[in-house]
């Protein structure tokens, strides 16, 4: 089933990203790494 309400708002996740405070799984990571996308590169 979709969703079609987010859990939280835009605003306060990037904030977040912003103030380094996330956290990735190992398979974000690993994701990521596959596609040449560092973690940097994750967060924008």
């Amino acid at each position: 089933m979709e969703k079609r309400t987010p859990h939280c708002k835009l605003a306060v996740i990037k904030a977040l990203i912003d103030a380094g405070k996330v956290r990735t799984t190992h398979t974000a990571r690993t994701g990521a790494d596959e596609l040449g996308l560092g973690f940097s590169d994750m967060l924008t």
